[in-house]
């Protein structure tokens, strides 16, 4: 019993974090640079299910994510009265109204409550900070300031951010020397007249078969690894899939099927102040997708002392992989003819880089 009241007093806390640590990440992941923190923490969820095998380890940050984002909403909700009057005041000003004087007079007033209340959520990361602290290894004896100063350092060191950051670099610039071979043929067959454009592109869909079915098992590799070889070690991620094929499977093709939802937005342009809703589907879709990469990874490395499955009973499976990789090809060539841009769309390869529009590609 004692257990469940525990969890279940812990649950709206953890729910928060979820989703501070989802918002974020979306938030990340809307940038340039600052989206390869959000793409290395997906990676490290794969790595670390694939060295443990228990999906609950791909979630992790909740309890930090939980501190910082509640006192950013009660920040942005101390905020929103200011924002408020601030507006009516610049209305008025514009419109020239009576209301303007008294309206301006309180707009001061307002901005000085507004500072008063950006120190309130200043101290309010200090006392976070400080408490943080006092849950590690400070004593109640040590200066306020010291705690949190110490609390708040410790708290962004949890989040991993350098690690996490060249994590994801070092995975985008192998999933991109990965993709571009396939993504370089399409390029040149939608330049092609009608006639050979076909044969091109047929060869580009062909190449990126085994590109999109062997890319997020590799990647989870190296994730779990942190070796630059195995994100081009192909022969052991065969055998993974000989060991647990059915696993393979069920990762990759959530992996490409977390990805479509992503073209839709591209189907016509999102307003510029709902630009982050694409960041935060390619999270919520992406993350669950690189768990279960991980999660094959781990059972294919476990499994891998014993006798691999012969070629009968890993028969299907492949074919269903096969099927699915090129479903994704034939979709990513037909997305030109939907996206917005035209053949960029097949440089917008979520299902293995970024949210982001890939132009450095």
């Amino acid at each position: 019993m004692k257990p469940l009241v525990h969890v279940l007093w812990r649950l709206p806390g953890n729910l928060l974090g979820l989703l501070c640590l989802v918002f974020a990440l979306a938030l990340l992941a809307s940038f340039p640079i600052l989206n390869f923190l959000a793409f290395g923490y997906l990676l490290e969820a794969a790595g670390r299910t694939a060295r443990s095998g228990k999906w609950r380890d791909g979630i992790f940050g909740i309890r930090q994510a939980r501190i910082v984002g509640a006192v950013a909403i009660v920040g942005w909700f101390l905020v929103l009265p200011i924002r408020f009057i601030t507006s009516l005041w610049t209305d008025a000003t514009l419109l020239g109204g009576s209301a303007a004087p008294s309206l301006t007079f309180t707009s001061r007033l307002l901005t000085l409550l507004g500072i008063g209340l950006a120190g309130a959520t200043v101290a309010g990361l200090l006392f976070a900070g400080a408490r943080h602290a006092r849950a590690g290894t400070e004593t109640t004896r040590t200066p306020f300031l010291v705690r949190a100063r110490d609390g708040l350092l410790g708290l962004i060191a949890e989040f991993q951010l350098p690690k996490l950051f060249f994590l994801g670099l070092r995975g985008w610039v192998g999933g991109v020397l990965w993709l571009a071979p396939p993504v370089a043929v399409l390029l040149v067959a939608a330049r092609l007249p009608s006639n050979a454009a076909v044969l091109v592109a047929g060869s580009g869909i062909l190449l990126m078969v085994p590109v999109a079915t062997t890319l997020p098992l590799v990647q989870a590799r190296f994730a779990a690894t942190g070796h630059w070889r195995d994100l081009f070690d192909r022969p052991a991620q065969r055998r993974v899939f000989r060991s647990a094929p059915w696993a393979c499977l069920l990762s990759v093709s959530s992996t490409l099927a977390a990805a479509l939802p992503l073209l839709l937005p591209r189907v016509e342009l999102p307003p510029r102040d709902l630009a982050w809703l694409p960041a935060l589907v390619f999270v919520a879709l992406l993350w669950p997708a690189k768990i279960l990469a991980g999660w094959a990874v781990h059972r294919g490395e476990y499994l891998a002392g014993a006798a691999p499955l012969g070629p009968l009973r890993t028969l299907v499976p492949r074919l269903l992989l096969l099927m699915a990789g090129l479903a994704y090809g034939l979709g990513l060539w037909t997305s030109q003819y939907l996206d917005w841009h035209g053949t960029a769309s097949f440089l917008e390869q979520h299902a293995f880089l970024l949210p982001a529009p890939a132009r450095a590609f």
